[in-house]
């Protein structure tokens, strides 16, 4: 049997970022037939709402949480920043 090409997509932190995503990667199943694994940067836990997206995907669309980062020290920062810092500290080095 032939496998299915794999992707992997990588949303910015919020549910703002991630449902447009996962929108696209339904697209991306239903009409490529891809098997996508989406990578998932969090500020501290996920969400409930979070949760249930994500339980409510097809069998096609994985995920996977990355470790949530520390936080401190970014409340003060503009929004956009947090995320890329949030981003950069997800991230292996």
């Amino acid at each position: 049997m032939e496998q299915k090409p794999r992707i992997a997509i990588l949303p910015s932190p919020g549910m703002g970022h991630l449902v447009p995503f996962i929108e696209f990667a339904k697209l991306l199943v239903l009409h490529h037939n891809f098997h996508i694994t989406c990578i998932i940067p969090v500020f501290g836990s996920p969400s409930k709402a979070m949760k249930e997206v994500l339980e409510a995907l097809p069998t096609s669309i994985d995920n996977v949480f990355l470790p949530p980062v520390n936080s401190e020290g970014l409340e003060s920062l503009p929004l956009g920043v947090q995320i890329a810092v949030t981003m950069t500290r997800s991230l292996p080095s």
